[in-house]
């Protein structure tokens, strides 16, 4: 029979679809607002101006003709050709679109580190690109990169204290992903409300939505609000995957074959359901093996540390398991389950029943789905272990 702490060995059966759209973001019109800008202003009588030196080719002019040219190269395949027709019009008023879709087309070419850096400039001032925030918002979140993340969230909020006009919907519904990816659920909720009623939803914000559930322990609101998802997002992969993973049928989920190459968060996340599978059939060091890389790679997810911790349990490794779940606390410190295993451990293990009654209390207040069980146990144990 596995003891009572081996049955919180988290699935991480959820991974967010990054709101990059670079096919769509390619193609913008020409704004009307930049093609007057070519025509001749009329000033007050009085002197004549000098004679002005000849014009040059009209921005306006060549950004339509990037638009259908890079149009007709990605339907062929070569969208990185069409790079150049993006760098000529840097000195333009088109800057911010010329710097984003030379990042786009990188992005598609498979070189997603020279897209992110494109992007950085496009995101930045003066040119305040929202695709490219967006995108950068999507990579990190592939990457399970939270540090980036966190940075990126704080430059958004920075920005939209001066901004004027509405935030790109893309955006809006990659800030929510990274801010349930932070734990930061209350503002995540907050922002998700907003955009409902700004009227703007993107057709993957209920699976942000449905991830915010399950993160905060409501699994029938993640099966509920991932029920009405579009086609075209519920057959992605990771959505497929964490739905199954869900129902605890890791051994139903698809294999992610080359789907997604480059994209560590759905390895990861494929990793961890296998090792999940393995533990299930008591296969300790597979599972160990499958977790292994993860959890020693820079920024692990904290759901990685406390699944090798728990194998490590299992398999009577007690100091291997305590450094891991006291580290799961120190990087993730937002993830409920890593302070119930924690406590747990402490607990069991080690006889540290001050040290466990913090976990629990950490636990409590991260509002942990089995908030009401935990704190019934706490209460018993504070009571059993007070001197009589």
């Amino acid at each position: 029979m596995r003891h009572r702490l081996l049955l919180r060995m988290i699935v991480l059966g959820a991974a967010f679809l990054a709101g990059c759209a670079p096919r769509a973001a390619v193609l913008l019109p020409a704004p009307p607002a930049e093609i007057t800008k070519a025509a001749p202003a009329k000033g007050p009588g009085g002197t004549p101006p000098p004679p002005a030196p000849a014009p040059g080719p009209d921005p306006a002019h060549l950004y339509r003709d990037a638009v259908a040219r890079t149009r007709e190269l990605l339907a062929r395949g070569e969208g990185r050709r069409a790079i150049p027709l993006w760098v000529a019009l840097e000195g333009t008023s088109f800057a911010a679109e010329a710097v984003f879709n030379q990042g786009v087309l990188l992005q598609l070419s498979g070189d997603v580190d020279r897209a992110e850096e494109l992007y950085r400039r496009a995101a930045a001032p003066p040119l305040l690109s929202d695709p490219a925030a967006a995108n950068l918002l999507g990579i990190a979140l592939l990457r399970g990169n939270r540090e980036s993340l966190r940075n990126l969230v704080e430059d958004a909020g920075r920005i939209d204290a001066a901004r004027i006009g509405e935030r790109l919907p893309e955006l809006s519904a990659n800030l929510m992903a990274a801010l349930v990816d932070l734990s930061r659920f209350d503002e995540a909720e907050t922002l998700y409300r907003s955009i409902l009623k700004s009227g703007r939803a993107t057709a993957a914000l209920p699976w942000s939505r449905a991830l915010l559930a399950y993160r905060t322990g409501d699994i029938a609101g993640a099966r509920q609000f991932s029920s009405v998802l579009p086609p075209t997002v519920s057959a992605l992969w990771p959505v497929v995957a964490s739905r199954t993973a869900w129902e605890r049928e890791t051994a139903k989920v698809p294999p992610l074959y080359g789907k997604t190459p480059g994209e560590a968060r759905y390895l990861l996340l494929s990793r961890n359901l296998a090792a999940y599978d393995a533990w299930r059939r008591g296969d300790l060091d597979g599972s160990a093996t499958l977790l292994a890389d993860g959890a020693s790679g820079k920024s692990p997810p904290g759901e990685y540390l406390n699944n090798l911790g728990i194998v490590f349990a299992e398999a009577g490794r007690w100091k291997e398991a305590q450094i891991l779940l006291e580290r799961t606390v120190a990087e993730a410190p937002t993830l409920p389950e890593g302070w119930l295993n924690l406590g747990m451990f402490r607990e069991m293990y080690l006889g540290d029943v001050p040290g466990a009654l913090s976990c629990y209390e950490r636990y409590d207040k991260l509002k942990g789905g089995r908030k009401d069980e935990v704190s019934k146990w706490a209460e018993w144990l504070k009571k059993s272990s007070s001197p009589r």
